[in-house]
């Protein structure tokens, strides 16, 4: 059972990891950099996620370098192929409906 609390534990904060860049920019993520502060707070939480996850804390189980590979690279894919050109969409779409009233 505490496989599967580690499991969301590093689903939940890698999504929300990744969410923060993609929802700081109206625009494509990429269209900005983020601060060096940012950009080193999100790299440290990364590391301390996968530093957690692979070692086990309190009831948090240890998971192995693939689960936690693939639940980063699952997470870092569909937020970034799949909810950034979801939310520039959807941006540009209220834009130009707020535009007309």
């Amino acid at each position: 059972m505490g496989m599967v609390y580690t499991f969301g534990f590093a689903y939940l904060n890698f999504l929300g990891i990744f969410a923060i860049l993609i929802l700081r920019e109206q625009d494509h993520f990429w269209k900005s950099r983020p601060s060096t502060f940012l950009a080193v707070t999100m790299i440290a939480e990364v590391l301390i996620v996968i530093f957690i996850s692979l070692f086990g804390i309190l009831e948090l189980a240890p998971i192995g370098y693939t689960t936690i590979f693939a639940i980063l690279g699952f997470t870092s894919m569909t937020t970034f192929l799949i909810n950034d050109p979801i939310k520039v969409y959807v941006t540009r779409k209220l834009k130009s409906t707020i535009e007309i009233f």
